[in-house]
């Protein structure tokens, strides 16, 4: 009878250690992932400063970019290739604020579009069904044509979401 809880106790233990090393292991090399994870943390500090100029961000958005092509070519298991996609998902929202900025800066260029406010083209429309963001009508007077506009703080809820998404990459 003395051996029937040794047993019970060898097993629970024997149990324990594969959880906890299932749990606690990981096939993932962090190596891997360091300069992109460099860079997108790079981006997320940078793009909290409103007074950040677009070349910089610019600048570390082509890090990201390069990181993420290199890191690509290194995923060899399907552990580093979920955390790649969490990277890459990341990585897109990064793209829609870029090609929202971009926008920004063009639509500043025209007197015709209301100081603060982002014209909306074709380019520019999928993002403000994806975010929702309101749109404002607008009418040039002189040329009868018109068009919608969105706010130039939109930009802000791109960089929350990627901030979101930052703080869920795990590994």
């Amino acid at each position: 009878m003395k051996s029937e809880p040794n047993k019970v106790t060898t097993i629970a233990l024997i149990a324990f250690a594969l959880i906890f090393f299932s749990v606690g292991c990981s096939n993932i090399d962090k190596n891997k992932f360091r300069e992109l994870r460099k860079s997108a943390r790079s981006i997320d500090k940078a793009v909290k400063d409103p007074l950040l100029p677009y070349g910089q961000f610019k600048e570390k958005f082509q890090k990201m970019t390069d990181e993420m092509t290199k890191t690509r070519a290194l995923v060899s298991n399907e552990e580093e290739k979920v955390l790649l996609g969490s990277y890459e998902e990341l990585f897109q929202t990064y793209q829609e604020g870029n090609l929202f900025w971009e926008h920004k800066i063009e639509s500043s260029i025209y007197g015709w579009i209301p100081r603060g406010r982002v014209y909306v083209d074709d380019q520019l429309r999928p993002l403000v069904e994806k975010y929702q963001f309101p749109t404002e009508p607008h009418l040039v007077e002189l040329t009868g044509h018109r068009f919608e506009s969105i706010s130039a703080e939109s930009l802000k809820v791109i960089w929350e979401k990627a901030h979101e998404q930052l703080k869920k990459v795990k590994y």
